[in-house]
């Protein structure tokens, strides 16, 4: 998938891909009690390594002179602005302790970025009638 320049589709492919895999992460916690088993703590460690690296990617593509100028409007409008929040407010420190704290930065972020995927939704059929 090309990274910049997205159409509408490709941009609510990315932040539900975004929702997803912070979904994801959350299922490795009990619900309950925000706690996770204990031979879960790597696996979530690397997933949200991994999110916060393709989050920081995003960001930086769209942040320089030339990604701005190959954004589409759609993608400057609904997304940019989402990627960099999100990156900005995930502030997970990998080699803390997963904890509660970690599933309420997550559940923020995914929030962020379901706002945003439903604006985007209801902007694209709100124009496609």
């Amino acid at each position: 998938m090309k990274q910049i320049g997205l159409n509408a589709e490709e941009c609510v492919q990315l932040l539900q891909a975004y929702v997803d895999e912070i979904d994801e992460i959350l299922c490795l916690f009990d619900k309950q009690t925000s706690r996770l088993l204990p031979q879960k703590k790597d696996e979530v460690r690397t997933l949200v390594k991994n999110l916060k690296s393709c989050l920081k990617t995003d960001f930086q593509l769209r942040d320089t002179k030339s990604g701005k100028a190959q954004m589409t409007t759609v993608e400057r409008n609904f997304l940019s602005h989402t990627i960099n929040q999100v990156h900005a407010q995930l502030t997970i420190k990998t080699n803390s302790i997963p904890d509660a704290t970690w599933v309420d930065n997550l559940l923020y972020n995914q929030n962020t970025l379901s706002d945003s995927l439903i604006g985007l939704k209801e902007f694209l059929n709100k124009n496609s009638e």
